[in-house]
Parts: C-alpha cells; sequence; structure tokens
C-alpha cells in the first residue's frame, strides 16, 4: 500500500470509532502471518 492510502485508511477506520476492533485485527492477522506453525505452512503452499 502507498503511504497516502495507508493513511487515508487509518483516518478513515479512526473517524469511525473501529481502531480497536482494526487493530486487534491487524495484530492477529500479523502475528499469523510470522508465527505460522510448520504444519500450516505446507496446507499453504497447497492451495
Amino acid at each position: 500500500m502507498t503511504d497516502v492510502r495507508t493513511l487515508r485508511t487509518l483516518r478513515a477506520v479512526i473517524s469511525n470509532g473501529d481502531f480497536p476492533r482494526y487493530w486487534t485485527f491487524h495484530t492477529r492477522r500479523e502475528r499469523e502471518r510470522l508465527y505460522l506453525l510448520p504444519d500450516q505452512h505446507n496446507h499453504e503452499s497447497l492451495a
């Protein structure tokens, strides 16, 4: 995402009052992306 687009999205999320839910979603997805179990890597590559 470009910096401008990222800032626009973040401003919209904050102004809508959705930041706490967004941040929970964001951190969960980041954790899943970084710390997949070894077995999960195999499933993703087959998809």
